[in-house]
């Protein structure tokens, strides 16, 4: 984004003052005081959106009725346009926003069509500021930021007051809040927070949910098998202490289910021989067993006919969509069972140069029509299987109910069967639990927690590489990398101007926003440790020109735009650094030399890129040069009736 000129619209609705300015170059405004000089920077930040309005008031800016701006952005004219508030006010939200505007708009056409917050969340988006979300550094408690334009202005402007302050490099670092927003979202002007970040973390939040619901499922199906490991082993005990097994020693896990069976299936060969009474008990309590194992065999096939069913309606349900979608909203003209077959189902048209053709979507319905009838057609004879299986479970039940009523009356009529019941009644009650047991937990699947092992480790991969990408080492990583390049030009540039600690290399330090230099006795700070004014205009204008190049060749989403308030006063003798009529005759003879270096710098930079940097700057002082006399143009601004607002507006 860079500025093709100011408008300035008169209050009287009919008046328009344009101030024009070179793109892709330098451009300097210099004169004596009190001619609208400072304005220029301030204008141009009030319609970029400022909360607040920085004009000084006087007669020929009171005459000025709304501010406005021709902007070029990426190749797009744009223009805007803020009411200048009135007396009393300290800004106003009323706005106008035009794309597409190569001309100046007449007074007429300047109203509020916009409010000044949407023209900074358009002119963001036109620089190609996405969606995003700056979090600030962790175990900090304040809330993350989102990065606007207002935030990339802090590399654009320097005003008077800032340009030789060696306590701060950035507009609004004087403000502790701003100065939080500009160290939290310098990582993402410089590229090093991944453009999507927002979306990534929206993103990581829905993986970290399927993580964990992958990790609740195989932690239930290890928490069910180690749960029915320790009762497999207490029914075991209780096997042992019934004589239902022999074995002594340890069982390993992955044969509890095969000892668990053979006490179901083992009589103790030691068991006393029956008559009368006892032996019908022993008789009744076999036909139990042999009874209960058919059950058991039942309901397992009541559970195979049972998952086939579900399966069959899931076809059917999956073939009837398969069907619909290819007959939805009318997809298929006039009667789909007639015709010659040769007009296309979609459009009706006979061109089959493109696959597939009408006969073969027609087939496809057919297939998808013919599966679900028989998925429908197969159903009612699954119910009618697991209705006989119902009965026939019924029935056994009822008989083992029959046969333990049986064993009661025998039990309360025999005194041998009374002596023998504890132990026969035990055993049978042991395998009797066993049977339920080994009912109720059918072996485990390994192949479905093989599955469940593979979805929790590659929801735990989705998370760990989104977690990488967003991870404050990463983000702190790509940060000091890009700042090692700023810094390396920042270096070269500082040696150009023989500012002090150049030689061993300085920085730009993304945490206290100053610049530091390297010296062997250790790190030396603009803000504490360097002085005088030569060091402190030059180290601003190093370091923002070498961020500019960085954005630039980076394509940041930053505007192409660096504005300089009077760089020069600090080179002035005290007693005329305020006076209206100061001139570079006025410095001394190395001062004069530094401010020919600074500018040489600052054209040589904006001629390197080649048009992608525009400089404004507002000073007093006046080079005998070509090219500055170039970069001046319209915009000298000394003698009578020269300044910013025509004479005949006030």
């Amino acid at each position: 984004m860079q500025i093709e000129s100011i408008v300035l619209y008169h209050r009287d609705g009919e008046r328009v003052h344009e101030v024009p300015f070179q793109m892709g170059a330098v451009n300097v405004i210099t004169g004596v005081s009190d001619t609208g000089k400072s304005a220029v920077l301030e204008i141009i930040d009030y319609c970029l959106g400022s909360s607040t309005h920085g004009v000084y008031r006087g007669d020929e800016l009171e005459s000025i009725g709304w501010y406005g701006l021709r902007l070029m952005v990426d190749g797009t004219p744009v223009f805007v346009a803020r009411e200048r508030p009135p007396l009393g006010q300290a800004s106003s939200d009323r706005a106008t926003f035009i794309i597409g505007a190569g001309e100046i708009p007449p007074a007429s056409a300047i109203k509020q069509t916009t409010n000044i917050g949407s023209v900074i969340q358009q002119l963001g988006s036109l620089l190609g500021m996405g969606e995003n979300e700056q979090a600030p550094p962790e175990g900090s408690t304040r809330a993350a930021v989102t990065a606007t334009l207002r935030h990339a202005t802090s590399y654009t402007f320097q005003r008077q007051r800032l340009v030789a302050d060696p306590k701060y490099l950035f507009d609004g670092q004087e403000d502790n809040f701003k100065e939080l927003h500009i160290r939290d979202t310098l990582p993402y002007f410089l590229g090093a927070v991944d453009q999507d970040a927002l979306a990534q973390r929206r993103q990581l939040r829905t993986r970290r949910a399927e993580l964990k619901a992958a990790e609740a499922r195989l932690a239930d199906v290890d928490n069910e098998t180690q749960a029915t490991a320790q009762r497999a082993l207490a029914l075991l005990a209780d096997a042992r202490e019934h004589q239902l097994v022999e074995r002594i020693s340890e069982v390993p896990p992955e044969h509890l289910r095969r000892a668990l069976a053979e006490a179901v299936e083992h009589v103790p060969a030691t068991a006393p021989a029956l008559t009368g009474d006892a032996e019908r008990i022993a008789a009744l309590q076999d036909r139990k067993a042999d009874g209960a194992t058919e059950l058991g065999e039942l309901r397992a096939h009541r559970r195979a006919y049972v998952n086939r069913q579900r399966l069959a309606r899931d076809l059917a349900s999956e073939s009837s969509e398969h069907r619909a979608r290819l007959a939805s909203l009318g997809l298929f003209p006039g009667n789909t069972g007639t015709g010659n077959g040769a007009e296309c189902p979609l459009c009706g048209g006979t061109d089959h140069a493109h696959d597939p053709g009408p006969a073969q979507l027609r087939a496809e319905l057919e297939r998808a029509s013919e599966q679900a009838a028989a998925s429908v057609a197969v159903e009612p004879e699954l119910q009618a299987d697991i209705d006989a299986l119902d009965v026939n479970i019924a029935n056994l039940q009822g008989a083992l109910d029959q046969t333990d009523r049986e064993i009661q009356e025998l039990v309360q009529r025999s005194a041998v069967a009374r002596r023998t019941r504890g132990r026969l009644e035990q055993q049978a009650y042991v395998r009797g639990r066993i049977t339920g047991f080994l009912e109720e937990h059918p072996p485990l699947n390994e192949g479905q927690r093989a599955l469940l092992v593979t979805e929790a480790e590659t929801a735990r991969g989705r998370v760990e590489a989104l977690e990488e990408a967003l991870s404050a080492d990463t983000t702190r990583t790509r940060t000091e990398n890009a700042l090692a390049y700023i810094g390396s030009d920042m270096t070269e540039m500082a040696k150009a101007l023989r500012l002090s600690y150049a030689v061993d290399g300085v920085r730009l330090d993304p945490v206290s926003l100053t610049v530091v230099g390297r010296t062997p006795a250790g790190p030396v700070w603009l803000n504490r440790d360097i002085g005088s004014g030569k060091n402190w205009v030059g180290y601003h204008v190093v370091t923002l020109l070498a961020l500019h190049k960085y954005f630039s060749n980076h394509r940041r989403p930053v505007p192409r735009l660096l504005i300089l308030d009077q760089p020069t006063q600090a080179f002035f003798p005290k007693t005329k650094q305020d006076a209206p009529d100061r001139s570079l005759s006025d410095m001394k003879d190395e001062d004069q030399v530094q401010v020919g270096r600074i500018f040489d710098l600052i054209k040589r930079t904006v001629d390197e890129l080649q048009g992608r940097l525009q400089v404004i700057i507002m000073d007093h002082a006046q080079l005998d040069t070509d090219w500055f006399a170039k970069a001046v143009g319209p915009h000298n601004w000394r003698g009578p009736g020269r300044g910013l607002v025509p004479t005949d507006w006030y």
